[in-house]
């Protein structure tokens, strides 16, 4: 019986380097991408702390912000506040909100440690005013902030209204 004469492989080119690494690329990507699937799917097992606020102040950032369980009214006339409280205590996690009304013109208002600045109309039917969540304890002034001057390089002036107290 004959055997057939043996034949050797050509050697390996540059192409088929390139193409063995391409696999190899591929299929650690691919492994990568599965890993992280699983990883992202499983329930986080480290424990979970205890908030800090009450039950009754927990809720999505949204709901609490469009639902202030704490409201205070102040009128700024002239970049001087001219009714509603210049000190508003606060508890810490409370979700507050500020309505800001204007008299003859047009009032802008600045939370310092919120970087909030707000403005209201006196021609609006409804109020201006800013809303936050008051997750700082200690105490935050808040400014009237005079038209912002025509050199567009010297800032508006703040004078001092209030302030606010998160305990």
């Amino acid at each position: 019986m004959d055997t057939p004469p043996l034949t050797t492989a050509p050697p390996p080119t540059a192409e088929h380097h390139v193409s063995f690494w391409l696999a190899v690329l591929a299929v650690v990507a691919v492994a990568i991408f599965l890993i992280a699937l699983l990883v992202h799917d499983r329930p986080n097992s480290t424990p979970v702390k205890e908030s800090a606020v009450p039950v009754s102040k927990q809720g999505t950032y949204d709901d609490r912000i469009n639902h202030p369980n704490t409201t205070f009214n102040i009128t700024v006339d002239e970049g001087r506040l001219v009714k509603g409280p210049s000190t508003i205590k606060v508890k810490q996690g409370d979700s507050v909100r500020v309505n800001l009304y204007a008299v003859s013109e047009e009032a802008h208002v600045q939370l310092d440690g919120y970087g909030i600045i707000t403005e209201s109309d006196p021609t609006d039917d409804t109020p201006g005013g800013f809303s936050f969540i008051a997750d700082n304890t200690g105490s935050f002034k808040f400014y009237s902030l005079s038209e912002p001057n025509p050199d567009g390089v010297t800032p508006p002036q703040k004078t001092p209204l209030g302030q606010i107290i998160v305990q």
